[in-house]
C-alpha cells in the first residue's frame, strides 16, 4: 500500500480510468443514517478522514442523500492546514445526484435539478470540479423489469434489443445527457450510475450507450460482492462490454448486515436474513475467534487485490464506510496482512469464508438479493 501523502491524482490519462486506491472512503458514515449528531459534530470525522488519507486512501465517496456528509467533508478539506497537506489534486471526490431523501418523491432527475445539485456539491465541498458524479439509485426511476434470473441476463438484456421502456427511462437519459454536458464543460471528470439490482444497472448501461452514443465511464453497485452475495462477479465483463471503464464495489458489510451489531432498522433485507447474519456473527466469535465485520472486510479487500492482478472479472475499488480511526487502522492491518500472503493466514481465512458461505447456502440466502420496490 502506498502510504505517501500528496500523490498527484491528475497525472493519469484524462480519457482513461481514474487511479483510485484499492479502498475508497465511504462518507455515508458522515450522516445521521449511520452515526448520531454528537459524533458527527465531534473531531472524530476529521481524525478518521485524515487517518485514511495518510494511509494512502485517495478517493472519497459521498452524496447529497447522505445529508450532512458533503458539508462535513468540505469543512474538513477546506482547512488551510489540511489543504497544505492534501491539496485538491491529491484526492478524488465522488458524489451523486438525483436522490435527496428516503422517499420516491425525493428523487429529481430533471436537467435543471441535476445542474443545481452539482453547484450545491461544489459549494459544500469547496471544490471547482468533481472527479465522479453518479446518477443515484437509478432502479427507483427506471422502468421495472420482470424478475430476471442471473442465468438469463445475457439473453434478456445483452442479446435482446434495448429501447426506452417508458418515462422513467427517458428521465434517466436526459439526466445522464446533462451530466455528459457538465463533463464537456470541465466540471465533472467521469459520469456514472449507481444502484443495487444488477440486471437494471446492466440494461440502463446498454440503453445509455445505445441512445446517447457514449458509454458511461464508471458504475457502482453495493452489497453485491460480499460474503453473502457474490452476484456482481459475472456482471463485470458484461459492464465492460458496454464500454464502462471502472467497476466499483461498495459496502462489504452490506450496509451493516454483516456486522456483529447488525444493521439499522431501515435496512431492506428480510428479517430472516438479518437473524441468520446474527447467528453467523456468533459463530465467528465462538468458533473462529473473530468478528463478522473483520471477516467481511477481509473478504472485500481481497476481492480488489485479486482483481488488480486479473484482466477478467476486475473490480477496480471497494467503497468502505469508516466511522472512527480504529476502523481505518483495522483496514490498514488487514490489507498489510493480505499483501504478505502468509500461507497459514491465507488458508485460515479461506476456511472461515467457506464455512460462512456454506451457512448462507444451507439457509437459502447465498447470492440472495432483496427486492427494490420498498420505496413504492
Amino acid at each position: 500500500m502506498n502510504h505517501d501523502s500528496g500523490t498527484n491524482t491528475n497525472t493519469s490519462n484524462p480519457n482513461g480510468p481514474l487511479p483510485f486506491s484499492s479502498i475508497i472512503f465511504g462518507a455515508a458514515t458522515f450522516s445521521a443514517s449511520y452515526n448520531d449528531s454528537s459524533k458527527l459534530k465531534s473531531e472524530i470525522p476529521e481524525k478518521t478522514l485524515l487517518k485514511a488519507l495518510r494511509s494512502g486512501i485517495n478517493a472519497i465517496d459521498t452524496s447529497p442523500y447522505y445529508f450532512g456528509s458533503e458539508a462535513i467533508l468540505g469543512k474538513i478539506l477546506s482547512k488551510p492546514e489540511i489543504q497544505s497537506e492534501f491539496p485538491r489534486h491529491t484526492y478524488h471526490l465522488l458524489t451523486k445526484c438525483g436522490r435527496y431523501g428516503p422517499k420516491i418523491q425525493d428523487f429529481d432527475y430533471s436537467p435543471d435539478r441535476i445542474r443545481k445539485s452539482i453547484q450545491e456539491s461544489f459549494k459544500l465541498m469547496h471544490t471547482t470540479y468533481l472527479d465522479v458524479v453518479y446518477l443515484h439509485d437509478i432502479e427507483f426511476i427506471a422502468e421495472k423489469l420482470d424478475e430476471i434470473d442471473l442465468n438469463q441476463v445475457h439473453d434478456q438484456v445483452i442479446r435482446n434489443p434495448i429501447k426506452p421502456l417508458g418515462s422513467g427511462d427517458q428521465l434517466i437519459l436526459k439526466a445522464i445527457q446533462t451530466l455528459f454536458q457538465l463533463k464537456q464543460e470541465g466540471k465533472i471528470k467521469k459520469v456514472g450510475i449507481s444502484g443495487y439490482p444488477l440486471p437494471t444497472l446492466l440494461r440502463i448501461s446498454k440503453l445509455i450507450h445505445q441512445e446517447l452514443k457514449t458509454p458511461l465511464d464508471i458504475i457502482m453497485s453495493y452489497s453485491n460482492y460480499t460474503l453473502q452475495n457474490q452476484s456482481l462477479r459475472p456482471y463485470v465483463d458484461l459492464f465492460h462490454q458496454q464500454g464502462i471503464q471502472q467497476i466499483i464495489n461498495a459496502s462489504p458489510f452490506s450496509m451493516g448486515l454483516l456486522t456483529t451489531l447488525g444493521p439499522q432498522l431501515w435496512h431492506p433485507a428480510c428479517d430472516e436474513l438479518k437473524q441468520i447474519c446474527q447467528e453467523i456473527g456468533k459463530i465467528c466469535q465462538e468458533k473462529y475467534q473473530s468478528r463478522l465485520e473483520r471477516v467481511a472486510l477481509k473478504f472485500g479487500i481481497q476481492t480488489v487485490l485479486n482483481h488488480q492482478q486479473e484482466e477478467e472479472g476486475k473490480i477496480d475499488a471497494l467503497v468502505v464506510g469508516f466511522s472512527g480511526v480504529e476502523e481505518v487502522e483495522e483496514f490498514v492491518e488487514i490489507q498489510d496482512e493480505l499483501l504478505k500472503q502468509d500461507r497459514v493466514q491465507v488458508e485460515r481465512t479461506k476456511f472461515i469464508e467457506i464455512g460462512i458461505q456454506e451457512f448462507f447456502k444451507q439457509s437459502g440466502y447465498l447470492n440472495w438479493c432483496w427486492p427494490t420496490t420498498y420505496l413504492r
